[in-house]
């Protein structure tokens, strides 16, 4: 459409009514006239003096309207004269309205750069996670003892797809397919996926028998639970990881590390490595941080116990469950 035209049509929408009752004046004027027999030569001259007067009036407000919103179409967020004309009620309504899109703009663009600097901090951190493989990799190609190269090139598979998944977390047009699935299928292929990494560390894992039939975003969630079952195996280093299902809790339990109790309230924050994380110079809080991401938007709690030397399990739950 047209914004000139659009700009007309609504300004002579918004005459109508002051046009039509000039004329229903006139016209009442020109009754009076003939009923009293008056001359209307004189009535003549007056139309044609009024109507040059209406129309110099209606166009000088039409070029005050073209004005003020040109006026407005060229504005700068961030410039905006704050003394937009005013001139009637309706414009001054207007005008703060203007102000009220102004101000959601500045915030709007502010969200924005606070999500550029977030998503530039996590590359950060996952730049670094990075590191650790890339140089055993290096290492190897240099050396020709290629014997862990598969689990490497794993390695570096899980953190690429980490961060594609944090991109498109970051996107307000993900979406989510829910679908109703087999929790243990979901946690077996898991297992077989991460398998090298078992393997390379001699754990073994305990899957428990259950059948539980869960309705969610499979994909989704599946991504959620490896970061778990990653977190599990990066951080075990004897004993076993045990996967099972009670009540519609799902429990991630390992024989690992553990975590100090004054890094549990934090664990979940992006980048919080804790002292575990500082000793091992391995961890970028990243998993954890997008993982309760995931499961708060597929509606699901997610809850950690821990105790140093000992291990740490993980629970996950629906919020409609608990």
């Amino acid at each position: 459409m047209n914004p000139k035209r659009t700009i007309f049509r609504v300004y002579f929408q918004s005459i109508r009514f002051f046009f039509i009752c000039y004329l229903i004046m006139f016209g009442l004027l020109l009754f009076t006239f003939k009923i009293e027999g008056l001359p209307l030569n004189a009535l003549k001259d007056f139309f044609i003096i009024s109507l040059l007067i209406v129309i110099f009036f209606l166009a000088f407000k039409l070029r005050l309207a073209i004005n003020s919103i040109q006026q407005l179409a060229q504005f700068n967020s961030e410039t905006l004269n704050n003394s937009l004309p005013e001139t009637s009620m309706i414009e001054a309504n207007y005008a703060d309205l203007v102000r009220q899109l102004q101000q959601i703009i500045i915030e709007l663009k502010a969200e924005k750069r606070n999500d550029n600097v977030a998503l530039l901090e996590l590359v950060e951190l996952w730049s670094h996670q990075m590191k650790v493989p890339l140089s055993a990799v290096k290492l190897m190609s240099e050396t020709g003892e290629t014997a862990d190269l598969d689990l490497e090139i794993d390695e570096m598979l899980h953190y690429l797809n980490l961060m594609l998944n944090m991109v498109r977390l970051k996107q307000s047009s993900t979406d989510y397919h829910f679908e109703t699935f087999d929790l243990s299928a979901v946690a077996s292929e898991s297992i077989k996926k991460y398998a090298r990494f078992f393997i390379a560390k001699n754990l073994s894992v305990d899957l428990k028998p259950f059948k539980y039939r869960l309705t969610s975003d499979r994909k989704w969630f599946q991504f959620a639970f490896e970061q778990v079952l990653y977190n599990a195996v990066k951080y075990t280093e004897k004993g076993k990881i045990t996967i099972d299902c009670q009540d519609g809790i799902l429990m991630v339990t390992d024989t690992g590390i553990g975590i100090s109790p004054q890094d549990l309230p934090r664990i979940f924050e992006t980048g919080y490595t804790g002292y575990n994380g500082h000793m091992t110079e391995k961890s970028s809080g990243l998993g954890l941080s997008q993982t309760k991401m995931v499961l708060e938007n597929l509606d699901f709690n997610i809850d950690i116990t821990s105790e140093v030397g000992v291990g740490t399990q993980i629970k996950i739950q629906s919020i409609h469950d608990s």
